[in-house]
């Protein structure tokens, strides 16, 4: 791939210095006309304009339609053919010369190289998330639409870069974005993001494996530990929706299971009542959001999960009475700073109507 891509950027800069050639033989002519006493005025002047003209339109001569190489490619021929028309041997000169200084200069290296100090990893993105502030999520959620841009545009190593970065990420909203990008119109496109899903799905199949070689054991702990992984790989992004329904199920029954002999584990009844809400159970999630109230554990996410169930159901009247016992309450924090956020907003929020 890297010898395709720089085969590219030579063609591309082989046909800009053809561009570049006939350009100033057309300039080179209609200087001599213009200056030369062999024609009449009335002859002299329009062929040197016209002249001058065919050296703005070399540029467009092998000028594609923007893709692998946009810059040099597609707009920086048509800059240049703009200045040439506009400002005499001036706008050419200049011109011609920017764009090969800057070619030869700079070398587009996308965002894999300008990443490549950080870290952006899934497991180390979740552990930012529980000990940052709302306006930090805020801000990295603002900081995907770059890597949105880039996948919607022709840079072709912008592309590479940004598809390892959302490989890193390792997100379901990236595996998201790698997934669009399997129907993108370039090859190298596709082939690095088929790759990049391969490489996520097989550290995920990997995890569950261990998992289950564990949970062999019929120990809560390990079983514990599988139902989560169940969980984390639905959730991925990767499964379709049928195969991520029955990774639901999974967890949901292996997590039934191990709750029997941990009834205060609230971390594992939050994943319970999740699931059975996704699943289609909102009286079943009531139970368990019910539960976590009751033991005065991880009450935000409680609340959050009644208003949630509330509000989509439409009973505005009991989402009344649960803002009311949210302002009345004072809940321990929660450490998922999203989830105080959402907290704070139904507990100030005015009448629900």
């Amino acid at each position: 791939m890297s010898d395709l891509r720089t085969r590219v950027r030579r063609r591309a800069a082989a046909r800009f210095l053809i561009m570049a050639a006939l350009a100033a033989l057309f300039e080179s002519l209609a200087l001599y006309v213009a200056g030369s006493d062999l024609f009449v005025p009335t002859v002299k002047w329009p062929a040197a304009a016209l002249l001058h003209i065919c050296a703005a339109a070399s540029f467009l001569i092998f000028r594609k339609r923007p893709r692998g190489l946009a810059g040099l490619g597609h707009y920086l021929p048509k800059l240049c053919g703009i200045l040439t028309l506009f400002l005499p041997l001036a706008g050419l000169v200049g011109s011609v010369l920017s764009v090969m200084g800057a070619h030869i200069l700079l070398e587009s290296k996308g965002l894999a190289t300008h990443m490549e100090g950080h870290e952006y990893r899934g497991d180390t993105l979740l552990e930012r998330i529980e000990t940052q502030d709302s306006a930090q999520i805020l801000r990295e959620e603002i900081s995907i639409q770059p890597i949105i841009d880039i996948m919607s545009g022709e840079d072709m190593n912008l592309k590479r870069g940004a598809i390892n970065l959302l490989r890193r990420m390792g997100t379901a909203e990236a595996v998201g974005m790698l997934k669009n990008s399997l129907t993108d119109p370039a090859p190298e496109v596709r082939f690095y993001a088929h790759t990049a899903l391969a490489r996520l799905e097989e550290k995920r199949i990997d995890a569950l494996q261990e998992a289950e070689r564990k949970a062999a054991s019929e120990k809560p702990e390990d079983l514990r530990i599988l139902a989560m992984a169940y969980r984390d790989y639905a959730d991925s992004g990767l499964p379709e929706q049928t195969m991520r329904e029955h990774y639901w199920a999974q967890a949901y029954e292996i997590g039934t299971r191990v709750l029997f002999s941990k009834p205060d584990d609230i971390e594992l009844t939050l994943m319970l009542a999740d699931l059975a809400y996704e699943r289609g159970e909102p009286l079943v999630a009531e139970g368990f959001y019910a539960n976590m109230l009751n033991l005065g554990k991880g009450m935000m996410e409680a609340y959050l999960g009644l208003c949630r169930i509330k509000f989509e159901q439409g009973d505005m009247l009991e989402l009344r009475h649960l803002v009311q016992s949210m302002r009345e309450t004072d809940p321990q924090p929660s450490e998922n700073p999203a989830a105080r956020t959402a907290y704070a907003f139904w507990a100030s929020s005015g009448e629900a109507s």
